[in-house]
């Protein structure tokens, strides 16, 4: 375990602040000087990514690092703790925002990017925070820079889906926080280290896990929680869907899985067998109803969206069976799923700005018309049907074989059953990117540019190809990744 006095326990805080001081400087700079706006934001997430390596590089050799701001006593004041199941998504936030900024010209650009730096501040902060309270605030940072940016796509049905988003986003928080009163109230402690010792299984801790539960359960989204997210990452701006679908919902899930098995814990899980009886059909549940919602969609961002429902309820399912196997495969998943998820919602971003479709109806042949974005979709749908070898073939392989190991064949099959769902709602957009297209189709303009944020569709199809090799990429490490996980999930499994 890393010394708080070495110099590695400075990078958690640095990795927040640096978005954070960024997103100001450029609010203030572009109104002045666009082009450095853009430089000091796209500067500030290099920057940021480098030190989350480094970080990464640190947890890799000490097992975690920590930092207790204000000289107050460990466990006792606020403690920022990045261990090898967090630092993982440190590195994804990281890349990811870069990647966005890296491929933003939106317009007025001082807003548009403070807005997203200081998503990332606030995503990185749920990531590194191992304090409930401050948990909550960094997950509101986050939430209001999102609901800002869906806005931007500058139409009524985005502004009514900002304004969904606001509303059920905010319920979600109030529950949160009255679950961690609650866990205050029993335990006197906001510190996720000892609610976890402290919080036993009597009636306040069952109230807090419930509404925990709940409010995260709407960041995630799980069904039947789940209503804002197809209008919000639908139609958003496409790097905001990037940054919705990619980081924001991978938040909300690693909220819940930390919660659920650092603060509650195991033995909480084994005395009250609702919850995780909960957790389980939660995640069930998202799994088949998202890919049912997946099925009726025309618009494939919304397709995409509604995909994003039945992945991350694999993702809960492997929370609710808390072992290591699950776990793992959660925590792969995850991973993969933010790659691959971010290279499609980019490609069908560079498709519509080159070739105005965006309904499964007018893919047909977009093949022909722009290979690298078509190519680069079609990868990451695979990949995300779990076609080896991605990330995603080998998430479900964990996932499985936790299934199995926890005498649940049932659920095992429902997660093989899951690759044939997704495989189902793919299909229709694989088919109809080869297809011939319809009459008229050849002659349809170019699609202007509409707020989407993004540069030449080249740019976005060159990047969504870069996050989709990340996503196949991750199934080649998961074996080196499971090892480099199991010291930290086994200890949260004690």
């Amino acid at each position: 375990m890393s010394d708080p006095s070495t110099p590695f326990s400075v990078l958690p805080a640095l990795l927040v602040l640096i978005p954070a001081v960024a997103a100001v400087a450029v609010a203030l700079l572009g109104r002045l000087w666009a082009r450095a706006a853009r430089w000091t934001a796209l500067a500030a997430t290099a920057a940021q990514t480098v030190l989350a390596l480094a970080l990464f590089q640190a947890v890799a050799r000490s097992g975690s690092v920590r930092a207790v701001l204000g000289g107050f006593p460990a466990l006792a004041g606020v403690e920022l703790v990045v261990d090898r199941l967090a630092v993982p998504f440190v590195v994804l936030v990281a890349a990811i925002g870069m990647l966005v900024v890296a491929v933003t010209s939106s317009e007025p650009a001082e807003s548009f990017l403070a807005l997203v730096l200081l998503l990332v501040s606030g995503l990185t902060g749920v990531f590194v925070t191992g304090d409930a309270f401050n948990l909550y605030v960094f997950l509101e940072l986050a939430g209001l820079s999102s609901y800002a940016l869906v806005a931007t796509a500058d139409t009524d049905v985005a502004a009514g889906a900002a304004l969904r988003y606001l509303l059920v986003g905010t319920v979600g928080a109030t529950l949160y926080l009255l679950g961690v009163g609650y866990a205050y109230v029993a335990t006197g402690a906001l510190n996720v280290s000892l609610l976890g010792q402290r919080l036993g299984a009597g009636t306040p801790a069952v109230a807090a896990f419930a509404l925990v539960a709940v409010g995260l359960g709407v960041k995630v989204p799980v069904v039947p929680l789940h209503g804002w997210l197809p209008d919000a990452h639908g139609e958003a701006p496409v790097g905001v869907s990037v940054l919705l679908s990619g980081l924001v919902t991978t938040a909300g899930a690693y909220a819940l899985a930390r919660l659920v098995l650092a603060a509650f814990g195991i033995e909480f899980l084994a005395a009250v067998p609702l919850a995780r009886v909960a957790v389980v059909v939660g995640g069930a549940t998202s799994v088949v109803v998202g890919g049912l919602l997946a099925l009726r969609q025309s618009k494939v961002k919304r397709l995409l969206a509604c995909s994003t429902v039945s992945q991350l309820g694999l993702v809960v399912l492997g929370v609710g069976l808390a072992n290591r196997l699950a776990l793992t495969g959660a925590v792969v998943h995850l991973l993969s799923h933010a790659a691959l998820k971010t290279g499609a919602f980019l490609a069908a971003g560079a498709i519509a700005e080159s070739t105005g479709a965006k309904t499964v109806r007018e893919y047909g042949g977009v093949a022909r018309r722009a290979p690298l974005a078509s190519a680069a979709l079609a990868a990451a749908a695979l990949g995300l049907v779990g076609v080896p070898p991605a990330g995603v073939f080998a998430s479900k392989w964990y996932l499985v074989a936790g299934a199995v190991a926890a005498d649940a064949p049932v659920l095992a099959a429902l997660v093989v059953a899951s690759s044939l769902l997704s495989l189902l709602y793919f299909w229709r957009v694989l088919e109809r990117l080869v297809a011939a297209g319809d009459a008229g189709d050849d002659s349809r303009p170019p699609h202007a540019n509409d707020g989407s944020g993004a540069r030449t569709p080249t740019g976005i199809a060159v990047a969504a190809t870069l996050a989709v090799l990340a996503g196949v990429l991750l199934g080649f490490v998961a074996a080196p990744l499971e090892t480099f996980l199991e010291p930290t999930l086994t200890a949260l499994l004690e």
